[in-house]
C-alpha cells in the first residue's frame, strides 16, 4: 500500500488542478481561475516573469492556461517525488 500512496497523492493534486481549471470555462467572473493560480505557484508565476522579461505581451487565456498547467504537473511531480522519498525512507527503517 506505501507503494501507492505517492502515486495516489499527485494523482488527487492533478485532479484537483484539473477541477481548478474548469471553473475559467464555465464561469464568467474574472477571478474564475485564482483556483489554478494558487495550484500552480510558484511556477506560473515564475514563467510568467520570464516570458514578460523575454519580451512578450501579458499572456492571454491560453498562454495563462498552459502556465498553470505547467505549474501545476511541476507541483504533482514534486509531490509525487516527495511523497514516495517519505514512503522509502519510512519503509527503511
Amino acid at each position: 500500500m506505501r507503494n501507492r500512496v505517492p502515486a495516489i497523492l499527485a494523482g488527487a493534486y492533478a485532479v484537483l488542478g484539473a477541477l481548478s481549471i474548469l471553473p475559467i470555462f464555465t464561469g464568467d467572473d474574472p477571478l474564475s481561475g485564482i483556483f489554478a493560480v494558487v495550484l500552480g505557484s510558484p511556477w506560473a508565476q515564475l514563467l510568467s516573469s520570464l516570458f514578460g522579461a523575454a519580451g512578450a505581451s501579458s499572456p492571454g487565456v491560453a498562454e495563462g492556461l498552459s502556465l498553470a498547467g505547467i505549474g501545476i504537473a511541476v507541483n504533482a511531480a514534486i509531490v509525487y517525488l516527495a511523497s514516495r522519498w517519505i514512503a522509502r525512507r519510512g519503509t527503511s527503517r
